[in-house]
């Protein structure tokens, strides 16, 4: 389990020093590096947007790009709306590198890993750090900032942080604060792990995922329970979390898993609902690592960042990424399957469950981004490993009732069935892409 935890924080420390050498070969000439996405109105010349986010759409980021100085903005169809530069309109030598995004009224809060939390209009314009809250501030937010959430219904903000005392301890912790920017409480744990993802449900309940636990606090910080509700042989982590907020709590649970990844929905007591196949090729070496989620009425909106696996997630082999084919066993029925999950209910204590699945997993981790096999000379088109997804509920045969469907790194499918919907987005670090390798940061515009 220390492996783990090693891993995975080396990987966000490699990912910070990548994009912050990578910004500072361009602080001075910010135009020097831009993206060429073939829908991408590229504006990266100003810091005064001339556009306005459009209410329904898709905000995400993407640190790993060629230019990790922006965040994007699409449809849910896909369609590229805009490209908003992060360096500030009051001092265009400053900039923030965003790993993550959430929406506090018309003010867009971006997190910087190693800096802190900035504001934005609705324009996209960055003005600057929201309330002072800049990483290495003892008591007020820590350092190795991984995700932050603007719970609305609740008025409150959460952000992780990967070392909250900013010193060789390295203990992980999620600030707790108002709407005003004020921190409330800390809550850390000597179990925490990596803090994956955090939500708020309508009881002004916090629920964080941490690797192998979920675990449940009330509004004031105190542990109700955790949950367990996917066996360890059957996942490599819990990673990001969205709750619905329509009073109902949907919560919903991406999972990574070298078996086939899924997003499951559980219920406010921890027990497994169903469980959301996810398109892509799994053959026990791989997984695509979904990560954050988005909900809209209709649809579950999830990240995938190695979706199409023509870019081996570290630690996977790379004889895979040229192997793979039809042959190999994928994800052919993009439906749900109900299972069975137990749980425990009280705090200090995890629950195990059992949920159908089997086939042990091991735990490959999220390693270097050096690692990543990437071929830059093939045609666009031949980034995409096509899937024949079948409707579990179709009376014609495989050949009529199949359709093609391409592993992108944003995939959508549709709450009432589970069934896969589309995907968009790119599939390569290649500069004809759009995206790269987006790991957090993904937001529905209010």
């Amino acid at each position: 389990m220390k492996s783990i935890i090693f891993i995975i924080v080396l990987t966000t420390i490699f990912v910070g020093c990548v994009v912050s050498i990578s910004t500072v070969n361009n602080f001075n000439n910010k135009n020097f590096i831009s993206i060429v996405g073939k829908h991408h109105n590229d504006d990266s010349s100003s810091t005064e947007s001339t556009s306005t986010f459009q209410s329904g759409n898709i905000l995400l980021t993407d640190p790993t790009s060629l230019n990790p100085n922006q965040f994007y903005e699409f449809t849910t169809s896909g369609d590229s709306v805009y490209n908003y530069t992060t360096f500030l309109s009051t001092n265009e030598t400053e900039r923030c590198v965003p790993v993550d995004m959430g929406f506090l009224g018309s003010t867009l809060l971006l997190l910087d890993a190693h800096q802190g939390v900035y504001q934005a209009n609705e324009n996209g314009v960055v003005k600057g750090v929201w309330n002072n809250l800049k990483t290495n501030t003892k008591g007020k937010v820590g350092c190795g900032l991984s995700r932050l959430n603007v719970d609305q219904q609740n008025s409150k903000v959460y952000i992780a942080s990967l070392n909250s005392n900013c010193d060789y301890s390295y203990e992980p912790a999620v600030f707790v604060y108002t709407v005003d920017g004020i921190l409330d409480f800390i809550i850390s744990n000597s179990e925490f792990n990596t803090t994956t993802g955090i939500a708020g449900d309508s009881d002004g309940n916090i629920w964080i995922t941490d690797i192998n636990v979920i675990y449940v606090y009330d509004k004031s910080g105190k542990l109700l329970k955790q949950f367990n509700p996917i066996n360890e042989s059957d996942r490599i982590a819990y990673n990001g979390i969205t709750i619905s907020q329509d009073g109902q709590d949907s919560i919903y649970v991406s999972v990574p898993s070298y078996q086939g990844d899924m997003i499951i929905q559980i219920s406010k007591s921890g027990e497994l609902i169903r469980s959301i196949k996810l398109i892509g090729i799994f053959n026990g070496q791989v997984s695509g690592l979904p990560g954050s989620l988005a909900l809209t009425k209709n649809h579950i909106y999830v990240e995938v960042p190695y979706a199409s696996k023509k870019e081996n997630p570290p630690s996977s082999s790379s004889e895979s990424s040229s192997s793979e084919s039809s042959s190999e066993s994928s994800s052919e029925s993009s439906g749900f399957s109900t299972g069975t999950g137990s749980t425990s209910g009280t705090s200090g204590s995890s629950g195990t469950s059992g949920t159908g699945l089997s086939s042990p997993l091991s735990f490959g981790g999220f390693g270097s981004y050096k690692n990543i096999q990437r071929n830059d000379d093939d045609d666009d088109n031949e980034y995409y490993f096509e899937q024949s997804i079948t409707g579990s509920n179709s009376a014609t045969s495989d050949s009529a009732s199949s359709h093609k469907a391409k592993p992108d790194i944003i995939q959508s499918y549709n709450l009432n069935d589970g069934s896969f919907d589309k995907a968009w987005g790119g599939h390569s670090c290649n500069p004809k892409n759009i995206l790269c390798i987006p790991f957090s940061g993904f937001v529905i515009v209010p």
